[in-house]
């Protein structure tokens, strides 16, 4: 589907979409605003805004890519929903997730501002996820409880995976050549950043040559 106002727009719960291909558009690509939603290899490209975008809870999007797209790569703005071998690469922000989704072998890269976001969220858990070359950082999530493990982030411009919020689990993790904006050094750039916390984050991970030579903080984590 080329050159529409919105290539497919729905509302109803149950909605399945597979093997679509979604370029063009002037707005988004691809909306699903009611529940449950399955999307499996959709491909989204070159739309003026989102190229996918489910708004429902519990939505399941497979194989999915989308590039180009001038805001948010794959958006599952609902709760529990589930990302899994997908990409996101040069659109505007890579791949924006809710409350309790689950990201499982998801990538990120050459976005113009982050890879993968995610803010007030309670249980967010990403694993085996690739975040690379984005303009500001590789992974950035706000809220209690987020679990991030096994997961690659390098070469993004700001810090690697910055997390704000009580009890995080990151375990696993390889940050390397984060914080170089236009390939310059400014002395700043973590690879892992956790904030916001009473309840201290645990894990042990790999992080080296990042912009910041703390490398992690709290360093522990490292």
């Amino acid at each position: 589907m080329r050159n529409f106002d919105t290539g497919v727009f729905a509302t109803g719960d149950n909605v399945a979409l597979s093997s679509l291909v979604v370029s063009g558009s002037s707005f988004a690509g691809v909306v699903d605003a009611g529940g449950s939603a399955k999307l499996t290899s959709v491909t989204a490209s070159g739309n003026g805004t989102d190229g996918i975008a489910v708004f429902g809870d519990s939505a399941s999007i497979t194989s999915a890519a989308a590039s180009g797209n001038g805001t948010i790569g794959i958006q599952a703005g609902g709760t529990s929903a589930s990302i899994k071998s997908s990409t996101a690469s040069g659109n505007h922000n890579g791949i924006l997730v809710g409350s309790s989704a689950s990201l499982k072998a998801v990538t990120a890269s050459g976005n113009v501002a982050a890879g993968i976001t995610g803010s007030t969220l309670t249980g967010l858990s990403i694993s085996s996820a690739t975040a690379s070359g984005n303009g500001t950082n590789g992974i950035v999530i706000s809220g209690p409880a987020v679990s991030i493990k096994s997961s690659t982030v390098f070469g993004n411009g700001s810090d690697g995976i910055v997390v704000n919020g009580n009890a995080a689990s990151l375990k696993g993790n390889h940050a390397d050549a984060n914080g170089f904006p236009g390939g310059a050094s400014d002395l700043t750039g973590l690879g892992i950043f956790v904030q916001g916390f009473t309840a201290p984050p645990v894990g042990t991970n790999d992080a080296g040559g990042n912009g910041d030579r703390a490398e992690c903080d709290p360093a522990p984590l490292c």
